[in-house]
């Protein structure tokens, strides 16, 4: 009986430590999330305002010049600054 349950004991820790591991590769992927174009899950990206620094979703902003804005005033400044 003993034996059974330190290879339960056993099989849970490694379970746990193969979890754990995993988990921190997983964490590691999400950090690189900004520099991918497209967000997964569906969730829309965001992306920060070059005039105000707002974070707008990438579909409501405008993007000019190769740069983002949150709105056409926003861009507007920037080209006539």
């Amino acid at each position: 009986m003993g034996k059974i349950v330190l290879i339960l004991i056993l099989f849970f820790v490694i379970a746990y430590a193969i979890r754990r591991a995993l988990g921190a590769r997983s964490r590691d992927d999400d950090a690189d999330a900004p520099s991918k174009p497209v967000a997964r899950g569906g969730a829309e990206r965001m992306l920060a305002c070059q005039h105000c620094s707002a974070m707008t979703p990438m579909s409501a902003g405008v993007v000019r010049g190769g740069r983002f804005y949150c709105t056409e005033a926003h861009a507007k400044k920037a080209q006539d600054a």
